[in-house]
């Protein structure tokens, strides 16, 4: 799989990549040959005593630098949804998964976090973009990222809830119970999920066969939840492989209709640097990685349901 990414990337994506990168370096360099000449002509105008000429100079060329930022701006807008479209288009090519789709600018909702209950907050402050949609095998999901914070006081402002990629799984039939499973790392951050969880009927409950699972990860389950019917080892080794491989704790809640995860993230999602080359195939290969990582917990939510 791993090769066949590598070949879709320097016959797909590469290409796609030189032409961008062709244009942030022509755009950069006008913005920067620009500054450097706006520094020099108001330095002479100053020397020369002439502030008629810095009058007549500073709006045109104020006017020229602001479209030049624009259009920076507007390269790094297209530069995300261009690679992760290429992205999609080569994952849902592959067995089982149905057209995904990828919008920028729309998220998931404020009321859609809330209702997770993966985190009890007034959200305050609640940003989402970056939305995926799709479907594998009788499970259509939805992801995107967020950032929520809260305000924590008029001295000290806003506190950060949570940043990452929060996603959201519906089945195709209701399921009986609920499961939490939430990282023993920041048990203490998501203590009122937990108590909150607990007074609806739940319980702790471990996976025996998976040792290394439980001394990272706390799993709840109300009692009318059926371990071997709701939470199978794969599933809870693929929420594992994600953590040994990203650092990153998920958290789960799987009840009724469907299911809902928080997935922290540290770094931003296929950002684009404006003052180094963005041809690195590791960039795209971690994003790609950290995606398949995710769609792997869904089509492990597929098999179980």
């Amino acid at each position: 799989m791993q090769e066949s990414f590598r070949q879709f990337y320097n016959h797909t994506i590469y290409p796609e990549l030189y032409r961008m990168e062709r244009r942030r370096r022509r755009l950069w360099y006008m913005f920067a040959g620009m500054g450097a000449l706006t520094i020099l002509l108001l330095v002479g105008s100053v020397l020369l005593k002439l502030k008629a000429l810095v009058l007549l100079l500073f709006f045109p060329v104020l006017g020229y630098l602001s479209w030049i930022g624009y259009s920076l701006r507007k390269y790094i807008q297209l530069f995300k949804p261009r690679v992760v479209l290429l992205i999609l288009d080569y994952i849902d090519n592959q067995l089982s998964y149905d057209t995904l789709h990828y919008d920028p600018e729309k998220g998931l909702s404020k009321k859609e976090f809330l209702k997770s209950g993966l985190y009890v907050t007034k959200a305050d402050d609640y940003e989402s973009e970056d939305y995926i949609s799709g479907k594998i095998g009788d499970v259509a999901f939805e992801m995107s990222e967020v950032r929520v914070k809260e305000l924590a006081g008029a001295q000290s402002g806003a506190r950060l809830v949570f940043s990452g990629i929060f996603f959201k799984a519906t089945f195709h039939r209701p399921v009986q119970g609920a499961f939490l499973i939430v990282p023993r790392q920041v048990r203490a951050k998501m203590n009122k999920a937990i108590k909150k969880f607990n007074l609806k009927g739940g319980e702790p409950v471990v996976v025996p066969e998976l040792e290394d699972f439980n001394k990272e990860f706390l799993m709840y389950r109300t009692r009318d939840a059926s371990v071997s019917l709701m939470v199978s080892v794969a599933f809870c080794e693929s929420i594992l492989n994600y953590y040994k491989k990203t650092g990153e704790h998920p958290a789960v809640f799987i009840s009724g209709a469907g299911a809902y995860a928080v997935l922290p993230s540290t770094k931003d999602m296929l950002e684009p640097s404006l003052f180094a080359s963005n041809l690195k195939f590791e960039k795209i290969n971690d994003f790609y990685s950290d995606l398949t990582m995710l769609l792997d917990l869904i089509e492990e939510i597929d098999k179980m349901f």
